[in-house]
């Protein structure tokens, strides 16, 4: 995606500036002279930009009563590229403090990952302040590089050896929105209990992911079931296995399902 807009996307901009005054009910649209004036007021943002700055101005409550002027979408865009998912400076530091202990296992972006090897050599001399404040700095600083270049946040993640620690970290990860519930099923450890498997896997039986995902969940849930001494007593003992079981299977048959009338 380019992060500006050129020349030659005029017309499509010009069209969805027609929609949307088309879709607040004015029957009139602004003349050549004021789409170019206005177009060029935006050039700084990709279309993909400006059309989410437009979607966003006719979905707010107050605004959106109102035909956009160029503060009104550049509003718009600097909000959702503020709102990116990235942690405050303070709030990333926080997170990455546990990086320096390696049993911890850390999910961080790569922001956070970057500038916390800036400050590691201060944390390593036991100048925690001068460390938290050279992350913070260069934190910001690529944070704000990052959202001028429109680029999206990435999460990534630091295992740490203590495999007790690991399932806390991701399970909370996945609350967040930094992973999906895949991500965090191939993550995991093959040195993770039966009992944390277990877990995992009942946890995220009901969601919808790709068809291979299912698969194996159904094969890691059928062996379980087969060998139930291996697990924990709470799950042997009790129905969830074979219902997580089930909806996997119902969740494979809605993706074959789906695969079928999709091919037709």
């Amino acid at each position: 995606m380019g992060l500006s807009m050129h020349k030659t996307e005029f017309d499509a901009f010009s069209e969805l500036l027609d929609g949307c005054y088309a879709l607040l009910g004015r029957d009139k649209t602004l003349n050549g002279p004021a789409k170019a004036m206005f177009f060029r007021s935006l050039g700084a943002y990709a279309l993909e930009a400006v059309r989410a700055g437009l979607d966003a101005h006719i979905k707010d409550p107050k605004r959106g009563r109102f035909p956009p002027t160029p503060a009104d979408v550049i509003e718009q865009i600097e909000g959702l590229i503020a709102d990116d998912g990235r942690p405050g400076a303070e709030e990333a530091w926080a997170m990455c403090c546990r990086a320096s202990d390696e049993s911890e296992t850390v999910v961080w972006s790569a922001e956070m990952s970057l500038a916390f090897a800036t400050a590691q050599a201060l944390m390593q001399e036991g100048d925690s302040i001068g460390a938290r404040m050279a992350f913070k700095e260069a934190y910001s600083r690529m944070v704000d590089d990052a959202r001028r270049e429109r680029r999206p946040v990435s999460w990534s993640v630091s295992l740490g050896h203590d495999a007790s620690k690991r399932h806390a970290a991701l399970v909370s990860a996945e609350a967040r929105g930094y992973l999906g519930s895949d991500d965090v099923l191939r993550i995991a450890p093959p040195t993770t209990t039966p009992h944390e498997t277990a877990a995992l896997l009942i946890e995220n039986a009901n969601k919808g992911p790709d068809k291979e995902t299912i698969r194996e969940r159904i094969a890691t849930l059928k062996a379980m079931l087969e060998n139930r001494p291996t697990v924990a007593p709470e799950f042997a003992t009790s129905e969830r296995l074979t219902l997580a079981f089930r909806k996997c299977k119902a969740a494979q048959a809605v993706a074959d399902y789906e695969q079928r009338n999709g091919d037709v």
